[in-house]
This record gives structure tokens, C-alpha cells and sequence, in this order.
């Protein structure tokens, strides 16, 4: 290419300055007067990408058709496609730089990332380790082979990052995975150690604290674990899941008041009426009785598929199945949705009001079939519940009940939904009681959260589940102030 020109540098100049409307029209002068330059072309789409207006992509595309040995306007393509969340272009940009200039540590990482968000792990594997060569990219390259191997391999993740973390030790983005690898294998002094330099490196994120507390508290720390989800909310008020794991801790420690107090204020409890109603969900008869398990078919079943689409359509906020001992998909295998109380009036959460509205429903009917149950009191409360997916292969094997520590001693039922029909396997097994339910659109099911009826979540053998899965509360004494 030829040496760059003064008007080509006023371009520049005025880029890196932030004067994005007058570089715009000093570029578009230039490429007028001179249009075979490449580095005015490619220099242009850089500009217009930052402005978020339309023409980039082909001017990045006509200075890599002027230089067909330059790698930068395919990179920055590739970039571009990336930002747009057209993954599949981002690969064959990202891909065309690469062959045109194959070292390219920075390009390889960018390939990696369009790669993963394809589902193409091991493809995008392979170009992460590209870029391993020592120099200013290898800590990033270690990192996203780290966030890549996440799920399939958190001990090998773990030592991605302690590599990310020792070539950069500034990188907090690194020493943050590393904290939560190192939760998820329940090596927790060493996550939080590592959670603590994190936080040095990047001292006002509530988040960051949310995962330093939660490593305190499982270490039994609970007065620290208390300083950090204190802090996380006074630097976010409406961090709700802060709130959140504040209430848990506190409640492990058998303050329940001010455990249920902090839920409250933060993702919110709904009440849920048990006052006799005019109609009722039909009930549906589930043999081998007394087990003291309500069942139903919602009359209004169409609520499922809504449901089901809420959830696919907020997959940026998915998290894997955890269950009371942690995060391992030999346990639980499931994609799950939180869903606050506090959003149901969210026109975005209608699906959910509308459900929960059926749900008191069937809560209504059981305690019309169990009268102790109705005389203990009017209503009971729900706290935050989950809209969960099981594809081929999930399940939640381990045999459980819903009240099975200290900080779940409030919870009185457990319910859930089915939101569609399983072709096989997904069945709700009952194990003393030899009973299996079959997932079917519209079911619901409550029970008691007792031990008396652990639980399991059979194999998803064939086709997706979805469930819609919380617990009902004993309503505590409102505490004000």
C-alpha cells in the first residue's frame, strides 16, 4: 500500500479525536477524490461502524478487493458481523483474514468467539489455541479457551485461567472466571482468594461481591459473606440477586425475618390465595393414593407455549442447573430462567401472571381437598421460581425434597408445571411411592416439600422438557421498616 497521505492522516486525526461526523465527510472526500484507496475505504467502514450507520460492511469489502493480500478490512468485518450478531458471516470474514495473514493472534481470538456462538466448540477450540504465542493476546487466548471449556471441563478451564491470570495479572476478567471455576469445583478458599484479587482489580462491581459472598458463605464465613452482599447492594439498591443470596444466607442462619425481609425487597414474594374459588383447574387422578400429590390440567394450557417462548427469548439471561450441592450436571443437567416476583406486572412477564393466576387455582383447590392444610393459613407465598430445559440427556437424578436444609425450613409445597409433551422419558419419579409422572402440556402438580416425597427428574431420552418449578412458603409475620 502506499505511504498514507496528509488528507488520509486528517482522517485519522479526526477519527481518534471522536469527531465522527466530520471524519465521516473528510473520508468521503478523500475516497471521492481518490477512490482506488484502500486504507481511506477501510478507515471509512471503521468510522461508520462507530456511528452505527449502514455502508461499512462494503467499504470494508472494497478495500480488501484492492488489496487482495490485506488482512485488516476482513478483520474488521469479521468485527463488524460479530457486533451485529451475525456469527455465521463473522466466521467466513474472520476466516478470509486469516488465510491472508495467518499469525494474526487478535484475528484467531475473534474467529474463536464467532465460532462458539455457532455451537462449533471444538472448531472455535482450535482457534483460540492460535493465538497462544506468547505476546499481548496470549492472556485472552487462554481466557476464552477457559470460558470454552467451561461446561465441558471446569478443572481444565480452571487452569486456562491461572494461565490468563499469570500472563496478565491485571486481567480481571480473567481472575473473575478463574473465582468461579474454582466455586464450581468447590475449591472454595482458593475461589476466594482469587475472587478477592478480582475485586481489587475491579472494586465497584455488585456482582463480583455476589460471587465473593457466596464463596464466603458455603465456607461458613458468614459475617464477611454478610459485608460483601451489603456492599454489592449499597453499590447497586436494586441488585436483586444480592438481595437474594443475602435473604439465603441469613435465613441458613436461622434469621428468617430478616432473611424473608431481604427477598422481599429485592426479587419480591406474591402471594398466593388459598380461599376457596367458584372453578377450578381439572383435577386429574394419580394412582396409588394417599400421597398427599394434587394434580391438575390447566384450562388455559395455551399459557405453556407462552411460557416456553419467554424463555427462549431471554436466553442472555440462562443460567446450568444448580441444585443444593452445587453446579455438576451429574446431578442436575438443565438450563434454567429465574423469574422474579417483583417482574410479573412487567407487560414482558404476562405469561407468568397469567400462570400464576391458574396456579392459585389449583393452590385453592388442594387445600379444599385437605382442610388442616386450608385451617394453617389464607395464603402462602412464592419467592422466585424457575422456568427450566432439559434436551436429550437432562435430568435431575439426584433424589431430593425441597426442604432439606436449614434455610428452606419456611417452604411448605413445591409445584410445578409441564409446558410440553415429552416424546420419552422426563418423568417425575416419586421414589417411596413408586409413582412416575409423565410430562404432558398444561399438568400441574403439588406436593408436599417434606422428605416424605423425594423426588427425581428421569432421563429426557427423546425431544426438549419444559417446566415452569417453584415453592410455596409459609407466609412469616410482615416485617416493616
Amino acid at each position: 500500500m502506499a505511504a498514507p497521505s496528509l488528507e488520509f492522516n486528517e482522517v485519522v486525526a479526526l477519527h481518534n479525536s471522536g469527531r465522527l461526523v466530520e471524519a465521516e465527510a473528510a473520508g468521503r472526500r478523500l475516497i471521492a477524490a481518490a477512490p482506488g484507496d484502500a486504507g481511506t475505504h477501510n478507515l471509512l467502514g471503521v468510522i461508520l461502524a462507530r456511528q452505527g450507520k449502514p455502508g461499512a460492511a462494503d467499504m470494508f469489502l472494497k478495500a480488501g478487493a484492492l488489496v487482495p493480500t490485506w488482512e485488516e478490512p476482513y478483520a474488521n468485518l469479521g468485527l463488524l458481523r460479530l457486533q451485529e450478531k451475525n456469527h455465521a458471516a463473522a466466521v467466513d470474514a474472520l476466516r478470509e483474514a486469516l488465510r491472508r495473514k495467518p499469525g494474526n493472534s487478535g484475528t484467531a481470538i475473534n474467529l474463536g468467539n464467532a465460532l462458539k456462538e455457532t455451537g462449533a466448540l471444538d472448531e472455535a477450540l482450535v482457534a483460540y489455541r492460535q493465538a497462544l504465542a506468547p505476546g499481548p493476546h496470549q492472556a485472552a487466548a487462554y481466557n476464552n479457551i477457559g470460558a470454552a471449556l467451561m461446561e465441558r471441563d471446569t478443572a481444565e478451564a480452571a487452569t486456562c485461567f491461572q494461565h490468563a491470570v499469570e500472563a496478565d495479572p491485571t486481567f480481571a476478567a480473567a481472575q473473575i472466571n478463574l473465582g468461579q471455576a474454582l466455586f464450581r469445583l468447590r475449591r472454595l478458599e482458593e475461589a476466594a482468594a482469587a475472587l478477592k484479587r478480582a475485586l481489587e482489580l475491579a472494586p465497584k462491581s455488585p456482582g463480583l461481591d455476589v460471587m465473593l459472598a457466596n464463596a464466603l458463605r458455603d465456607l461458613g464465613r458468614m459475617e464477611e459473606a454478610f459485608h460483601h452482599y451489603r456492599r454489592a447492594i449499597d453499590l447497586a439498591p436494586a441488585n436483586r440477586e444480592a438481595a437474594y443470596n443475602l435473604g439465603l444466607a441469613l435465613n441458613q442462619m436461622g434469621r428468617h425475618a430478616e432473611g424473608l425481609k431481604a427477598i422481599a425487597q429485592g426479587p419480591g414474594i406474591v402471594s398466593v390465595s388459598l380461599a376457596p374459588q367458584a372453578t377450578h383447574p381439572a383435577r386429574l387422578e394419580i394412582p396409588g393414593g394417599p400421597h398427599f400429590i394434587g394434580a391438575w390440567t390447566l384450562d388455559q394450557p395455551d399459557v405453556c407455549e407462552r411460557l416456553i417462548t419467554l424463555f427462549e427469548n431471554r436466553s442472555d439471561e440462562h443460567f446450568k442447573g444448580i441444585s443444593a450441592t452445587g453446579l455438576d450436571a451429574a446431578v442436575k443437567n438443565s438450563t434454567d430462567l429465574s423469574v422474579s416476583p417483583a417482574d410479573i406486572n412487567d407487560p414482558a412477564f404476562a405469561p407468568v401472571k397469567d400462570y400464576l393466576r391458574q396456579l392459585e387455582a389449583c393452590a385453592a383447590d388442594y387445600a379444599a381437598q385437605w382442610p388442616v392444610f386450608a385451617s394453617m393459613f389464607r395464603h402462602v407465598d412464592v419467592m422466585p421460581f424457575n422456568i427450566q430445559r432439559y434436551l436429550p440427556g437432562g435430568h435431575f437424578q439426584r433424589v431430593h425434597a425441597e426442604r432439606m436444609s436449614f434455610a428452606f425450613l419456611h417452604r411448605v409445597m413445591a409445584w410445578m408445571t409441564y409446558l410440553n409433551d415429552v416424546e420419552d422419558g422426563g418423568e417425575t419419579v416419586f421414589d417411596h411411592y413408586g409413582i412416575a409422572v409423565k410430562p404432558e402440556r398444561g399438568k400441574t402438580l403439588i406436593w408436599p416439600a417434606e422428605w416424605t416425597h423425594a423426588h427425581h427428574g428421569a432421563v429426557v431420552r427423546t425431544g426438549r422438557k419444559y417446566v415452569i418449578t417453584g415453592w410455596m412458603h409459609f407466609p412469616p409475620p410482615r416485617v416493616t421498616g
